[in-house]
């Protein structure tokens, strides 16, 4: 029966938090949005995410159609902000309504496109005054260096695991509420500037957005 395969696999995630990361991944489940205002779960994310955000102005970016194909989800948005000072930042959000799997870490395709990740590491990031764990990458390709920050979703729950997530949805699974998941990544071109500034520019903008991504 779908309730007690739902259960086994819920023991294994939960047996896996017990081990390594999934301690960090535990303590993240109890991590939820502590704004007034939060994604209808019924809702589609995409649809809230506005092209102009304070001093931002967004320009969406073509997906290609292999990558709808390989994340089985066509709730991908990708796009390019722009402040007034001419300074860059790239969101990606990957939604999905059926499986969180399409929500897998970016490292994955970092990796397989040949990206070096030049540190991986956890970040306590202020977003207009609300604290947010995300996760922090710097990426190398080529020449290029990229700072990366990104965290998971599962309804309101927000979380820098993966696993984390997964349990969580499947929480709310077996509780018969439904819940999309979704992976939420910015990034930014790092160049002569300092890490702690482009966190500052990504977080600029995740300010902008703070009501519209439910933080």
């Amino acid at each position: 029966m779908t309730w007690k395969r739902d259960l086994t696999v819920l023991g294994i995630l939960v047996a896996t938090l017990a081990m390594g990361e999934g301690l960090v991944a535990s303590t993240a489940l109890t991590t939820r949005a502590r704004s007034s205002r939060t994604v209808p779960q019924g809702g589609n994310l995409m649809q809230d995410i506005p092209l102009a955000a304070g001093e931002w102005q967004g320009s969406d970016v073509p997906v290609r159609e292999e990558v709808f194909e390989i994340l089985e989800t066509r709730n991908i948005l990708q796009r390019r902000y722009v402040n007034h000072e001419d300074e860059i930042v790239f969101l990606d959000i990957v939604q999905s309504e059926t499986d969180g799997r399409a929500t897998h870490p970016p490292e994955v395709c970092y990796i397989g496109e040949g990206v070096e990740i030049v540190k991986k590491d956890r970040l306590n990031l202020n977003i207009g005054g609300s604290a947010l764990i995300v996760n922090r990458l710097v990426v190398q390709d080529g020449g290029r260096q990229d700072l990366v920050l990104y965290w998971y979703k599962a309804g309101d729950l927000k979380t820098a695991s993966y696993w984390g997530q997964q349990c969580g949805l499947l929480l709310r699974r077996l509780k018969g509420m439904g819940a999309q998941a979704a992976l939420v990544r910015f990034s930014t071109h790092l160049g002569a500037n300092s890490l702690e500034s482009s966190q500052e520019r990504i977080a600029g903008l995740a300010e902008a957005l703070k009501y519209n991504l439910g933080i």
